[in-house]
């Protein structure tokens, strides 16, 4: 007869952890497998309400939950052992820092007794991550007479909290990754005891965020009656509010795929193409850039944007968080995005007359058609033809991730038009 597994504080602070996670909305979780990190991984499995997914390598299992925060809006749970694997989520926390991505990043750990002594897969990873993370926790061996169960499911609440920008009671801030350093004693195999019980009030919500009248007075001043453009990447505006106040302006809105702007017949698909020509380029001088969230990877408007400042342009950038999203350093003011909805109905409540968009969108139809025909005459692959044919091929409803380096500017430059498909990139950090 095999021995009964005992119950431990361990598996109970992790089951507790889970469980209030799971209450939160937790849905994925990916575990790099080893030794010290067994009660974790037990208790995500041990959960159905939480589809867990293992990779024999930390850099790849980091990436994946980058990629569900970045899919879902939602922290995704990430787990390893003690020692030099947790070094091998660096990366993936960056970027989770720099692009707004909610991580869960749990890093088990010998207990504090066999720290700074030689003991094997044993490193400091206290403050790991240093400032790329929003909070840190490091609570100790939940066997630890100071360990309290009564606050177990207030740390699982704080970290989540703290992964969505949604510390309780305060304005959000930035969602971002969020670091527990979690030390076990053995056993490291045990099953969990009742679990401490739930408190709805551990679940807060936030203050709304009203815009300032203020804010959007001056920006409605700012952009009526003028001429301008609107430069939309990745940010949490509606496009829809983005394509209502172009279109109550009569701009041309120039997006990247992750804007979730890139309309068919009316995003100027061909910016960086029209932009590389000189003439074309000189011959538009806006009154107002409007950016609105993360700068594209186009080289070429970023040279104009400049060049427009240079001549008197005026440079709005909308940006989530209260960030300094201005690369050229050439922005006039920087407000936050969550304007946009505002500012939208105040054009809506007082129409003001529409520039002239025509000339951006008669050579942006020049370019399709050149690119039309240089691409189907081609007699070899090429880069910007595989970009095309992929941008093309995605189901309607689909994703498509596109990878940093020359993809993600093929599919920006050459990817035909397309507001029926969500796509992704690491771009935050740029690699």
């Amino acid at each position: 007869m095999e021995p009964e597994i005992p119950v431990t504080a361990t598996a109970t602070f992790c089951a507790t952890l889970v469980d209030q996670w799971q209450y939160l909305g937790l849905t994925h979780a990916f575990i790099a497998p080893g030794s010290r990190s067994t009660p974790l991984a037990l208790a995500l499995v041990a959960n159905q309400a939480v589809e867990t997914q293992l990779f024999h390598d930390e850099r790849s299992a980091a990436f994946a939950c980058l990629g569900a925060g970045l899919a879902t809006d939602r922290p995704a749970v990430l787990v390893c052992t003690s020692g030099t694997a947790a070094t091998h989520f660096l990366g993936a926390v960056v970027e989770a820092d720099a692009s707004d991505v909610p991580m869960l990043v749990c890093t088990a750990d010998r207990p504090p007794e066999l720290w700074g002594i030689g003991a094997p897969q044993t490193i400091d990873q206290t403050n790991l991550y240093g400032k790329a993370v929003r909070s840190f926790a490091q609570p100790g061996p939940p066997d630890d007479a100071t360990s309290h169960p009564s606050t177990w499911r207030s740390l699982a609440s704080n970290a989540w909290l703290a992964a969505q920008g949604l510390p309780a009671a305060v304005a959000p801030s930035r969602p971002g990754p969020v670091h527990l350093n979690l030390s076990f004693r053995d056993p490291l195999v045990g099953r969990p005891g009742a679990l401490p019980a739930a408190s709805p009030a551990e679940v807060d919500s936030t203050i709304p965020v009203r815009p300032d009248p203020n804010e959007v007075a001056a920006l409605v001043d700012a952009v009526v009656g003028r001429s301008g453009v609107v430069i939309a990447g990745r940010s949490p505006a509606d496009p829809g509010d983005v394509w209502k106040v172009a279109d109550l302006l009569g701009w041309p809105v120039l997006a990247d795929h992750r804007s979730g702007c890139r309309s068919p017949g009316r995003a100027i698909a061909y910016f960086d193409t029209l932009l590389r020509s000189d003439t074309f380029a000189n011959s538009q001088q806006p009154e107002v850039v409007l950016r609105i969230g993360e700068p594209l990877a186009s080289k070429a408007l970023s040279h104009w944007i400049s060049a427009a400042a240079a001549g008197g342009s005026d440079v709005i950038s909308l940006t989530p968080f209260s960030k300094t999203l201005d690369p050229e350093r050439v922005a006039s003011r920087t407000l936050p995005v969550s304007l946009l909805p505002a500012l939208a109905a105040a054009l809506t409540a007082a129409p003001p007359e529409p520039a002239e968009a025509n000339v951006w969108i008669g050579a942006d139809q020049v370019v399709e058609a050149a690119l039309v025909k240089e691409l189907s005459s081609a007699a070899e692959v090429t880069e910007p033809g595989v970009a095309r044919s992929v941008v093309e091929a995605v189901p309607a409803g689909g994703a498509l991730f596109v990878a940093s380096s020359m993809p993600v500017r093929d599919v920006e430059w050459f990817g035909p038009n397309r507001d029926d498909i969500t796509v992704f990139a690491n771009r935050g950090a740029n690699g």
